[in-house]
């Protein structure tokens, strides 16, 4: 395929991406969040509880987003001996999700409270830095945290003068340049930006623009499983969300879609098509499938295994 890359997606598309709710008992909410095959996280929320009167950072008076990252499979000796402060990734990845993530709380709502937030990054395979925001984003939606809106990112990197959406890790490697970024889509604001490399030869305006119409695109899909979350009443709930290849129509798969296909999972498109159309009926909006021509694969973890295999993870 022209302009492919090593796993068959065109420069604009994403890889599909799995969710499920409710997998950390006893927090407030929580997430599990699947990116292509080798990208693996859980985010669960805690609170909001009363802060401390001698926490760091803003005003007492103001809600306090304690963020956490963990990378247990990705450190070495040396940063084992770390002990509790983390390494310098995990520290740094940590105050990116709370600046990515704080301006889409109703933090008015939650004065002298204190929300935390533990991301267990379990396998990585490209940027941690987006699907740790879109997993913490439904983690907090789950747990009825007051919110704006859902935070959408997206990562972009310039390979051999081509764009590449949604970067494998080996794409990173040989970039020359990438910018990640947070949107908030209700209020049109970019929430948080990183950008680095040369961009003398490279219109920096023309990979943002990029970016945000990948996280414009998404978005759509994102808000279609709010509303069945709220729906079943916000029972644990699991769901692909996925852009088809050619049209940029969005598929809405369901609770368990896919399950019993062969295949893979399709690609999502970052371009520039028009929105996808809605069907009535059922109280909920849901996107028209009748011009998809694929159907959705297996999903690289099965319902039926996720919970054991969660659980062993998170004993490690």
């Amino acid at each position: 395929m022209e302009g492919g890359r090593g796993d068959g997606r065109g420069p604009l598309e994403c890889r599909a991406t799995f969710l499920r709710t409710g997998v950390v008992g006893g927090a407030t909410g929580s997430a599990y969040l699947e990116v292509g095959r080798s990208t693996r996280m859980v985010v669960s929320v805690w609170g909001p509880r009363q802060r401390d009167r001698d926490g760091e950072g803003s005003s007492p008076h103001e809600m306090q987003l304690d963020c956490h990252v963990h990378l247990p499979f990705a450190r070495g000796e040396a940063e084992e001996a770390a002990g509790s402060r983390g390494t310098e990734r995990e520290r740094t990845l940590a105050r990116q999700l709370e600046q990515g993530i704080l301006p889409s709380i109703q933090q008015d709502r939650l004065k002298k409270c204190c929300v935390e937030v533990q991301c267990t990054i379990l396998e990585s395979n490209g940027s941690d830095f987006t699907p740790a925001i879109l997993c913490t984003s439904f983690a907090l939606a789950s747990s009825n945290i007051p919110l704006y809106d859902l935070m959408t990112s997206c990562t972009l990197v310039v390979v051999e003068g081509r764009i590449l959406l949604d970067p494998t890790a080996a794409e990173l490697a040989r970039s020359e340049d990438e910018v990640s970024l947070a949107y908030m889509p209700s209020r049109d604001q970019v929430t948080f930006v990183q950008a680095c490399g040369d961009w003398s030869e490279r219109s920096f305006k023309e990979c943002m623009d990029n970016c945000v119409d990948g996280c414009k695109k998404m978005r759509a899909v994102m808000r279609s499983f709010l509303v069945e979350l709220g729906e079943g009443g916000g029972r644990p709930a699991s769901h692909s969300l996925d852009y088809f290849q050619g049209g940029g129509e969005v598929c809405d798969q369901g609770p368990g879609a896919g399950e019993d296909d062969a295949g893979e999972k399709a690609p999502m498109s970052g371009g520039d098509d028009d929105e996808p159309r809605r069907e009535g009926g059922g109280g909920a909006a849901r996107f028209e499938e009748s011009r998809v021509s694929e159907k959705l694969g297996n999903l690289v973890v099965a319902d039926q295994d996720l919970d054991a295999e969660l659980d062993t993870l998170l004993d490690v």
